[in-house]
């Protein structure tokens, strides 16, 4: 919540206050004003003190005129800066909630390829564990067929010696 106070006085003593409150809901992206004005009947408290009350001339009525002009216009251009810092204010957190939005997206996406990494690195495990069968296969098929054409040759053989 920011606040200001805008003081007028006359002959020394405060007549009106102006309280102006700003809210920012940042959820809601919402920016509410509340002005408050206190008149005359504020109570004397022991910092004011009554100063003796001497009619202002012309001069000192319209330095102090363009002294109200300069300060109000001064508070106005504060108000307007404050209502666009809380604008900026309000595109910041909706910019966050989208990043926070893409964070948690990303973070399902990761566990997607982790969970695929994992399964993956299973698959692969179970192909050098086959290709690994294939190839003990492949040596004792080879052994298989030399000792079939080594018989084979002896036979061959023995019948070649026997035959003559």
């Amino acid at each position: 919540m920011i606040r200001y106070l805008l003081i007028e006085r006359n002959r020394g003593r405060i007549f009106r206050y102006e309280i102006h409150y700003f809210d920012i809901d940042f959820s809601s992206s919402k920016v509410t004003t509340n002005h408050q004005f206190i008149e005359d009947n504020l109570p004397a408290t022991d910092e004011e003190i009554q100063l003796p009350s001497v009619p202002p001339t012309g001069s000192e009525l319209h330095q102090l005129q363009l002294e109200n002009n300069q300060l109000y216009h001064d508070v106005a251009q504060r108000s307007e800066e404050i209502h666009a810092i809380s604008s900026q204010v309000v595109e910041i957190a909706q910019l966050q909630s989208e990043l926070f939005d893409n964070i948690v997206g990303q973070k399902e996406l990761i566990q997607q390829v982790d969970t695929a990494a994992v399964a993956s690195n299973d698959d692969l495990a179970a192909a050098i564990i086959h290709i690994r069968d294939a190839i003990r296969n492949t040596a004792q098929m080879r052994r298989w067929v030399i000792f079939f054409l080594l018989v084979m040759t002896f036979s061959l053989l023995f019948l070649d010696w026997y035959n003559v």
